[in-house]
Formats: C-alpha cells, structure tokens, sequence
C-alpha cells in the first residue's frame, strides 16, 4: 500500500508540472503573440531624407541657369547639379537653417555673406558673375522624406548707362570714362542686408549707332545718395575734356529691388550756346528704355 501510495504521489506531481508547464508555454504563447512588429514608412526610422528643388524661374531673361550650386543644412554643405537632387545625407531630427548659392566669377561667401572682389587699383569689380541665393529654414522629423524647394533670387543686377552725342558733338568723342560711388560689396544672404560702400570704375564704349554705352552688376547700393563722375575727352584734344558730377539718389532709389531686371540710365551730350560762344555739356541722367538708350 505505502509503495502504490508513493506512485500515485509522484504522479501527481508529475500531471501538475505538467500542466503549470503547459499554462506557462500557454501564457508565452499568447504575450509574443501580443507584441506586434514596429513598422516603419522609410528605410531610415530614426532620420530623415531630404529632396532639394531649385527653381530658378526668378533669373532674368536670357541668363542661364548655374551648373552647380551649393546647399547648406546646418553643418552639412554638398555641392550640387541639375535642380532636382536627393542630398547623399541623413539628418536627425531638427529644425535647420537652410542656404542655397551658387559659385560666381569675382564673388566669394564666408559666414552667410557674400563679397565681391577689388581690383588691383581699389575699385570693386565692376562685373562680377551672376549671382543666386537663397535662405530659410526646414524642419526634419524622424523616418521622413521631404521634398523642399528653394526659389533662387537673383543677387546681382545689372545697370547700363547711356550716353548719346547730338548736334555738334558727333564724331567728336574721344573717350568716357566714370566713377560710381555707394556700391555695395557685401550682402548678407540671410536677411539682405548691404554692407561696405565700395567706389567701381566704368568705361564706355562706342555702340553701332553712335551712342556710348557702360555696363555693370552690382549687388545694390549702399548709399542713399550715389554719386557719378563723368570724364570726356574730345578727339584731338579739342575741346579740353570736361568732367561733370551728378547725384543719382533719385534716379537709383528702386534699384535694390526687381534684381532681375536690367537697370538703364541715359544723357545727352550737346552743344549749349554761351555769351561766349558753345560749350559742351552733359544732360542731367533719366530712365532710359533698355536696349536703345531712350529716356522714357
């Protein structure tokens, strides 16, 4: 009996492990059947991709759009080509700044602000290359891909001034030459700002029709008040040369806006009857048609 009693024991216990093991195996089963998998949208859960487009629509007529440009996010600068581009990087989740330029001919950037060039003699270059930019900011969130567009402004306008001999004073140029003073050199790309008044030497040069023509881009004016000297000599020396001041503040008061449109200012040159007989004189500087250096 105590032998049979044992038995029945041990299988007792034996059934009971039994079915603790199969409720534990059970209870497993159903938790790990419970937790689901995370599913993530992108191949990147814990970064996001950025997309740039550039849209270069803003540029003036006829200027080609840059082949490469520069795109600064935060710490991160790739140089890129085309105006649609997948940047080669990740970026953790953040609001960054943003600034999009090309690389153009005289003009240099350092610190969000882009400066032209001086020539040897102290002039600021007179005819740096065309310039964009753009600046902002964009918001990354984790396992996201973004597309952001940057419109590109045009930076650098270009002003033509016109000169046109009449009367007795055709065929009588020999040279022009002129001074233009509150030209800005640096612009900061974040908020526009202008800085350093820079002085930029001009030369004209004789058009098909007669007239005298002078171009330059600039990225604005720094001055309220700009001042143009203009120096005429005459073939054979006679008459003297003359030089003649003008205040264009007037005249330039818009030109730091509509950068992509060229910016045209013309005179006259003309024969003026004295008591003493004629002078030569320059007329006072107007808005001209651009192309034909007609005032308006």
């Amino acid at each position: 009996m105590a032998y049979q009693s044992s038995i029945s024991k041990k299988a007792s216990i034996m059934i009971r492990n039994k079915k603790i093991t199969t409720s534990i195996f059970i209870a497993l089963l159903l938790f790990f059947s419970c937790v689901k998998e995370e599913i993530y949208d992108t191949a990147h859960p814990d970064k996001g991709q950025i997309t740039l487009v550039t849209d270069w629509s803003k540029k003036g007529e006829g200027i080609a759009a840059p082949e490469s440009y520069t795109a600064q996010i935060g710490d991160y600068a790739v140089v890129l080509k085309g105006d649609h581009s997948a940047l080669p990087h990740l970026f953790t989740p953040e609001t960054y700044r943003m600034l999009v330029y090309n690389p153009a001919e005289k003009i240099s950037v350092k610190d969000e602000t882009a400066t032209v060039e001086t020539t040897t003699n102290g002039y600021m270059e007179s005819l740096p290359g065309w310039f964009f930019s753009h600046a902002g900011e964009v918001t990354v969130e984790k396992d996201r891909d973004y597309t952001f567009t940057a419109t590109m402004q045009q930076q650098v306008r270009e002003l033509n001034l016109w000169i046109e001999p009449t009367g007795g004073t055709v065929n009588k140029v020999g040279s022009v030459t002129a001074e233009l003073s509150g030209g800005a050199q640096q612009l900061n790309l974040r908020d526009g700002t202008l800085r350093v008044e820079k002085n930029i030497s001009l030369t004209f040069a004789k058009q098909p029709d007669g007239k005298y023509k002078a171009t330059a881009r600039l990225l604005g004016f720094v001055s309220a008040m700009p001042k143009l000297t203009v120096k005429i000599a005459f073939a054979g020396g006679s008459p003297s040369e003359i030089t003649q001041d003008y205040d264009l503040g007037n005249q330039l008061k818009t030109f730091n806006v509509e950068k992509n449109k060229p910016f045209s200012l013309g005179a006259q040159l003309m024969e003026m009857p004295t008591a003493a007989g004629f002078i030569i004189t320059l007329t006072d500087w107007k808005t001209v048609k651009e192309g034909n250096g007609i005032a308006d």
